[in-house]
């Protein structure tokens, strides 16, 4: 038997999307551009998003102009689940990260299907468990690790859930941009330019100008070894 990482498990066993893909009322198919907002911080939150396609963040920006990077969700997974806390605000803003597909659910709907399909409800629960888990792990990693620790984790999670288990080098589907990364790891820019170029230098990742990144196991193992 073959083992396979909690997150690729969690990502393919979750099957959402036969529960949230008819064209019923309260539930509507979405394409985004990149960079294109789908909601904005201190908007009414009644409704949810499972992305179909591509990536969403999630960035919060303080009174002083700080931004923070809440979260970052990728296929086969929900957005805005707290949309069940009535009277709730988004607290941060939501753009497409790259070319993405989502599949929005009114709040009404979701609650429908929470009482009427008991496997849906179960997938919820444990696709919530599981980004709160998620969530942690982030915040543990970024409270302890250096930056560049940071981003080499950052990139074999958009490489393991962007490509195919089985490749030795996994694209990722998304072209990322050196300041996204900044954003996603709370880093300077120039940071993020000297550990990429350094990363391809020693062969652990090849990308060139408007084209897929593609990461190579052995970041794994230098991740393992720092």
């Amino acid at each position: 038997m073959r083992n396979v990482p909690a997150e690729r498990s969690f990502a393919h066993g979750l099957d959402l999307r036969k529960f949230l893909t008819g064209r019923t009322i309260g539930q509507s198919r979405l394409q985004f551009s990149s960079g294109e907002i789908i909601w904005n911080q201190g908007d009414p939150g009644e409704e949810l998003f499972f992305v179909e396609e591509g990536w969403v963040k999630v960035t919060a920006v303080s009174r002083n102009g700080k931004e923070a990077l809440l979260t970052l969700t990728g296929e086969g997974q929900l957005i805005g689940t707290r949309c069940f806390i009535d009277g709730y605000r988004r607290i941060g803003t939501a753009k497409a990260l790259g070319q993405s597909c989502l599949i929005r659910i009114s709040k009404a709907v979701a609650i429908r299907l929470l009482r009427d399909e008991p496997d849906f409800a179960a997938r919820l629960v444990t696709s919530m468990a599981h980004q709160a888990w998620m969530a942690e792990k982030v915040l543990v990693n970024q409270l302890t690790s250096s930056s560049k620790c940071r981003l080499a984790s950052l990139l074999l999670r958009l490489s393991t859930e962007s490509g195919r288990e089985s490749k030795k080098s996994q694209p990722i589907l998304v072209r990322v941009s050196h300041a996204d990364l900044a954003s996603m790891i709370g880093a300077t820019r120039s940071h993020v330019s000297y550990f990429m170029n350094e990363f391809r230098r020693l062969g652990l990742i090849d990308y060139n100008p408007g084209s897929f990144l593609t990461v190579h196991k052995r970041l794994a193992k230098m991740l393992r070894e720092a």
